[in-house]
């Protein structure tokens, strides 16, 4: 579509990326106009102001900004989010916390300064605002509080923070945010704002801002550039004050699609085959965080179709999919995954997936879901595949039922990927070669990447994550080995003979393809 544009209408496509954006031209266009209007304006030749622009008809965009600008606009196409990223990068100037605090904050305090955008640029639509703030809202002004509150949301979502860390401690208020899994300290704020930015947070989720005492959960529903954005919150009394931790679930960085998350051929085959089949269970194992949730929904994408009915049982429903029935866990209404899933099994399901298998009760129900024209997915908390079947037979599973109704496990952990930007590749030292060696590759690559850092990854050489996992495929030797209860070594070795690509072999094969470095793979592997 854009192609046909340009060479009907004669609007230029341009990469951002190759170009250095004039500073003068820059200052010619607000930042809100530049939002606004999607557009960002990249050189000035004595009056000529060329702009890069997402719509290049938005006629009213081009008259405003040759208003303001006072110049005459030559308009260029080029790509929404490159636009985007470049206002977030152009448009970076600091903005003191000081301007944003209301005048009761102590001018005396060590103010620190956020890194980001400015207050036009973090404009935050929250759907059902809530206007009784009820009890216990503090007196004081409070549109420094609203702006400093979208401050901190909108700059963790440029920098694709996970969650947000607003922590009271002695003197001041900790902030951290969670990027690619690992937690990052950030200039703090005065304590005086304490109670005012906990409370703005709270009314915004609908928790009682009057109850301090007990830990609450809540939820807001943004739209921030253009995207829709889930912000899961939750607070937790401390000695110094209530901890807020916000928990961001963008819709937009939802891969659905199991091609995008960059699994082996031989593992997203064995995945595929095991969706495939007209019945069975398939658990994907791992610590919390490691992405179980992303590779369940990814398998949903895959057989999501008109002709099944699927439904879900989650705590919490992360992202809403189309064509698919997702019932949220209500522990105190007495809506289990157990009691969920008896009514389930009576709306005619094709396919169920359990957010979580907790409970002797949920397990048996499933396996017998599983064995009666099913397919059921779910999750479990175990290092490697392996340890799943021992670990159904601990909560209580019966071995037999076991083995008849497990398809597939999948075992995965999360790798920092590296930024496409800045990554070298070094000479393979004797020490690397070895661990090749000893994971058993046989072709040792004669370089391996390492980070460095750029602008674009905020210094921090990583930019994303990938999955690296390992597939047990129960064939009919590990249903034996199962239905006798052998032990999970007996297991692995029989697996391990059979094709399973080991979980630190997978991952290495990500440090050779250039993906993520060593480091990583060590650290998430064993």
């Amino acid at each position: 579509m854009r192609a046909a544009m340009v060479s009907c209408f004669g609007f230029p496509m341009i990469r951002l990326q190759d170009y250095q954006i004039d500073q003068d031209a820059i200052a010619k266009i607000p930042e809100k106009k530049c939002r606004q209007y999607l557009l960002i304006p990249i050189s000035l030749i004595n009056n000529l102001l060329t702009v890069a622009i997402a719509d290049p008809f938005n006629l009213m965009a081009l008259d405003d900004i040759a208003l303001v600008s006072k110049c005459e606009v030559i308009p260029v196409m080029s790509d929404e989010k490159d636009i985007l990223n470049a206002i977030n990068q152009y448009h970076s100037k600091e903005k003191t916390i000081q301007e944003m605090l209301p005048e009761q904050a102590a001018p005396s305090e060590n103010l620190a300064h956020l890194p980001g955008a400015g207050g036009s640029g973090d404009e935050i639509v929250i759907s059902s605002e809530p206007v009784n703030q009820g009890k216990g809202a503090p007196e004081i002004d409070e549109t420094p509080i609203i702006k400093l509150a979208n401050h901190l949301v909108a700059t963790a979502i440029r920098k694709r923070a996970s969650d947000i860390h607003i922590e009271p401690r002695s003197k001041m208020i900790g902030i951290r945010y969670r990027v690619d899994g690992i937690l990052a300290e950030q200039e703090g704020l005065p304590r005086s704002i304490q109670s005012a930015l906990i409370s703005r947070f709270k009314i915004m989720s609908k928790m009682d801002i009057a109850e301090r005492r007990l830990p609450q959960d809540g939820r807001i529903k943004i739209v921030f550039e253009g995207r829709e954005i889930d912000l899961r919150v939750s607070s937790l009394p401390t000695r110094h004050g209530e901890k807020i931790v916000i928990r961001i679930l963008d819709k937009g960085n939802l891969n659905v699609k199991m091609e995008n998350l960059n699994f082996s051929a031989q593992n997203l085959n064995h995945i595929k085959k095991a969706l495939d089949l007209p019945y069975g269970m398939i658990l994907v194992t791992g610590p919390t965080g490691s992405g179980k949730t992303t590779t369940l929904y990814s398998a949903l994408g895959y057989i999501n179709s008109p002709d099944l009915n699927i439904i879900t049982v989650e705590d919490p429903i992360e992202y809403e999919m189309n064509l698919i029935n997702q019932v949220q866990v209500h522990q105190e209404a007495g809506l289990t995954f157990a009691s969920a899933l008896k009514f389930i099994l009576r709306q005619d399901p094709d396919v169920i997936m359990l957010g979580e298998i907790r409970d002797t009760e949920t397990l048996n129900m499933s396996m017998k879901a599983a064995l009666t024209g099913h397919i059921v997915l779910s999750t479990l908390h175990t290092n490697d595949a392996v340890s799943a079947v021992t670990r159904l037979i601990d909560m209580g599973g019966e071995p037999f039922l076991i083995a008849s109704s497990v398809q597939l496990v999948v075992a995965q952990r999360l790798l920092r990927k590296l930024c496409e930007h800045c990554k070298e590749m070094h000479p393979t030292t004797p020490e690397v070669a070895e661990l090749f060696k000893s994971a058993g590759f046989t072709n040792i690559p004669k370089t391996v990447p390492k980070t460095r850092g750029c602008n674009k990854c905020m210094q921090s050489g990583y930019m994303g994550r990938i999955a690296t996992i390992e597939n047990l495929v129960v064939t009919d030797e590990i249903r034996e080995l199962i239905v006798k209860s052998a032990n999970a070594n007996v297991i692995k070795q029989k697996a391990l003979a059979a094709g399973m690509i080991p979980m630190r072999y997978d991952a290495l094969s990500k440090v050779i393809a250039g993906v993520s470095p060593i480091e990583e793979a060590l650290r998430e592997t064993i």
